[in-house]
């Protein structure tokens, strides 16, 4: 019998985790899992508790939550033996949507019942474990902006992407990969591991989790004429036949902020939508098959 631990984020999305463990406990096939239920109390403890199942060896972790809670429990789990499988409850939920996973909590346990694993490639930011996007620019700014926020959800996202155009300027950066260097004018810069930043925005429609490679995804600054096809063209995967978009795929990417003398070089920046502050060089690279998960079908 297979050893699980479900990890729980009980104020993702909804807030109702307490039902969420109800119907995980009532639908999981305990002929297959022995199974125990934890939630997480503080930031940072989803990562903890995923960690001592890896030790304890754990066959699979399952997170239940945004892209937070599923980022800390894969960056625990990447390079062992142990997989992870979402129940995504978040606002976002970029990682699970790649997989092609349903927010309907019952399918996607009978997912976990069937235990259909495979490898997929994550990537570093800095330092930062991330299995979707990271990135600055824009974005970034959005994030850094949203994660003050005395709310969460999608309208409180719209708001903070909407008050973030009004002040912001596109920066200067210097971009190597292992094949090219070029310096560029850009409204944001994403490195996709997986395909979008969350809810089916496509940021990086050809990414593969599977191929060994990020792929970086440039927006030029744009007029407001040039907007308005920018966010249908996100949601139908078709962002890079914008005149203003450039794309790379890459395994390794350096991006430096071009600073003017007596800038602040702290940079905003963000993987898998946490927002951080950083330095304006950013190291990101990409870690081919180093992460189990159980997925509906084959991607």
């Amino acid at each position: 019998m297979k050893k699980l631990v479900c990890i729980i984020n009980p104020i993702a999305g909804s807030g109702n985790g307490r039902p969420v463990s109800d119907i995980f406990s009532k639908n999981i096939d305990r002929n297959v899992y022995d199974c125990s239920i934890r939630f997480t109390e503080y930031a940072g403890h989803a990562g903890v508790i995923a960690s001592e199942a890896v030790s304890q060896g754990a066959d699979v972790v399952v997170a239940v939550g945004g892209d937070g809670t599923v980022n800390e429990i894969a960056s625990s789990l990447a390079g062992s033996q142990t997989a992870l499988a979402i129940i995504p409850r978040g606002s976002g939920n970029g990682l699970a949507y790649h997989l092609g996973l349903p927010t309907n909590i019952r399918e996607n346990i009978s997912y976990i019942n069937q235990g259909n694993f495979v490898k997929i490639d994550t990537g570093l930011f800095n330092g930062h474990p991330f299995f979707c996007t990271c990135g600055v620019g824009y974005d970034a700014k959005v994030a850094m902006s949203y994660s003050k926020a005395g709310t969460r959800g999608l309208m409180t996202y719209v708001m903070k992407t909407i008050e973030a155009w009004y002040d912001y300027e596109p920066a200067t950066y210097r971009i190597t990969t292992e094949s090219a260097e070029f310096e560029v004018k850009a409204f944001l810069i994403t490195c996709g591991n997986a395909n979008q930043w969350g809810n089916h925005y496509h940021i990086t429609p050809k990414a593969s989790l599977q191929d060994g490679l990020l792929d970086l995804t440039i927006i030029h600054p744009f007029n407001l004429l040039q907007a308005i096809p920018i966010p249908v063209q996100l949601l139908d995967s078709h962002i890079y036949h914008h005149s203003k978009v450039d794309s790379i795929k890459a395994s390794r990417v350096r991006i430096e902020r071009i600073c003017a003398p007596g800038d602040d070089a702290r940079t905003e920046a963000h993987f898998d939508g946490e927002a951080i502050m950083t330095d304006s060089v950013m190291e990101i690279s990409c870690t081919p098959s180093n992460l189990n998960v159980i997925i509906p079908f084959a991607i």
